[in-house]
């Protein structure tokens, strides 16, 4: 489906009511697309509904619009696809598409965005997505910039907004910035994935994550560690992370500080959700990240396990805020689905029900640790532990 021909179109019409049809109008007349959908066409109305949706159904006969600017979706399966398109030219049409409801994940570039283009072509690529955390720049893009590996292009990712200061650390680093009007978090992934179609390996972070030294190395060795020995298939692979429902009982058991963690906060389960102490406790998490001296600061805590061999395989709902996965799933997904909401934390769900129902691994790196920030709940008074212990967040070498 060659989405190039809607960028100039000023007719748009859907030909085809049915299955495809339907799918067709469900996802070229979303808002932000700002397309021009006139309505939805047949050969003959005859055995059709009235109407698709909120449009009036047509007969190809009834249409008239010019030839030029006038693009046609064919929504129809293989056995119909010929005789609608001779159809069109009898008509005097000879501007069409064929719908292909396993190509949308293109459709998305059509939306409004703006690209800051310093794309290398590697064969891994980092977006990073940013906009909403500005405190923690310093040290999140300041991390970044020390630990990722020359191989791999970095692209800064803002959805539903143009933030001068982020256009300006990604030049200042060489690296690309794409920001999108609408805000919407799978969206601007799918537009990012698809600008770096070199790219046969994505790194996916939040913008609340400290990454440290070896992080991006460590899980692509473990990728290719895990195919060449593993019983699974592997879907993506992540880095053991303190403030994490599966990563901090791993580091817990790890250094043997669990009963001292269970002591303070009660029995310690895999899992995170809103009512968790991981995730719902202000004080789990500044114990987590070094406060008090009990656990190691971030770097030194990466240090104590970079020599540790092993795996894991994560067996509840993973926080997706850095990983590592390969071209080959998001094509196999189909891209991320895009419902036309802020969408957060759908990513993540799509991701996990996806390797679940597919039997593909959420393998975790032992032998590396990033930092996580906070939970939602817990942001507003880590923001001002942030402020009165800026030495627990900042490399320590």
């Amino acid at each position: 489906m060659h989405y190039k021909q809607f960028e100039n179109a000023e007719h748009i019409w859907i030909y085809g009511a049915g299955v495809y049809g339907r799918q067709a109008v469900e996802l070229l007349t979303k808002d932000f697309l700002h397309l021009p959908v006139r309505g939805v066409v047949v050969s003959r109305k005859a055995g059709n509904h009235k109407k698709l949706g909120d449009y009036d159904i047509f007969e190809l006969r009834e249409v008239d619009t010019p030839n030029e600017g006038t693009v046609f979706v064919i929504s129809a399966s293989l056995a119909y696809q010929e005789e609608m398109i001779t159809e069109l030219k009898q008509a005097g049409y000879s501007n069409y598409v064929i719908w292909e409801p396993h190509g949308k994940r293109y459709l998305w570039n059509l939306a409004e965005y703006k690209f800051e283009n310093r794309k290398r072509n590697k064969e891994k690529a980092c977006f990073i997505l940013s906009g909403y955390k500005e405190i923690l720049w310093d040290d999140v893009f300041g991390r970044l910039k020390e630990f990722v590996p020359d191989d791999v292009d970095v692209c800064i990712l803002s959805s539903g907004l143009y933030d001068d200061r982020l256009s300006k650390i990604a030049a200042d680093n060489s690296w690309s910035y794409l920001s999108t009007e609408f805000n919407d978090l799978t969206m601007i992934q799918n537009i990012a994935i698809t600008l770096f179609d070199r790219a046969e390996w994505i790194y996916k972070m939040d913008e609340d994550m400290f990454l440290t030294e070896g992080c991006f190395e460590k899980l692509f060795e473990t990728w290719m560690d895990l195919e060449k020995t593993a019983s699974y298939h592997v879907g993506i692979v992540a880095p053991l992370i303190p403030v994490n429902g599966y990563g901090y009982i791993r580091i817990l058991e790890h250094i043997r500080k669990r009963d001292l963690y269970e002591q303070r906060f009660g029995r310690a389960y895999y899992g995170g959700n809103s009512k968790s102490m991981i995730e719902n406790s202000v004080d789990a998490a500044r114990f987590m990240w070094g406060y008090g001296g009990d656990m190691p600061q971030l770097d030194e805590l990466n240090r104590l396990l970079a020599e540790n061999r092993q795996h894991s395989y994560c067996n509840v709902r993973f926080s997706i805020g850095f990983i590592l996965f390969g071209r080959k799933l998001w094509d196999d997904m189909d891209g991320f689905e895009v419902t036309g909401c802020k969408d957060l934390g759908v990513d993540e769900i799509q991701v996990c029900e996806y390797c679940m129902i597919q039997s593909l691994a959420l393998a975790i790196a032992e032998n590396t640790v990033v930092g996580h920030f906070s939970f939602g709940q817990q942001t507003a008074g880590m923001q001002e532990f942030y402020k009165e212990h800026p030495e627990l967040f900042r490399i320590n070498n």
